[in-house]
């Protein structure tokens, strides 16, 4: 992939959520994630949860608008979705009780 379809992507409204590009909101919620997972509380592992199941869901999203709607094949795209969809397995699966840290 070359540095004009990134820009392409980018450029496009699935790129941002509430004005907020995703990148940015990623500086946020990977921090938040790990606190959650490592805190050891059972709340902020529910967080957690929830914060990583809205990115799996918006990631399940995003994947579609790349692949039918954009076209475009973006490996860097596809690694974080596969990122989000891991860490919501491992927040689920803890918070359920049957794996640990």
């Amino acid at each position: 992939m070359d540095g004009a379809t990134c820009a392409v992507i980018v450029r496009t409204p699935q790129a941002r959520l509430l004005g907020v590009p995703n990148s940015v909101l990623g500086l946020g919620f990977y921090p938040f994630a790990a606190w959650g997972y490592f805190a050891g509380v059972q709340t902020a592992l529910g967080m957690a949860v929830a914060a990583t199941g809205v990115a799996t869901a918006a990631s399940a999203y995003l994947f579609y608008s790349l692949r039918v709607r954009l076209r475009v094949n973006c490996p860097l795209c596809f690694v974080a979705h596969g990122i989000n969809v891991a860490l919501f397995a491992l927040c689920a699966a803890m918070w359920l009780g049957s794996s640990t840290p």
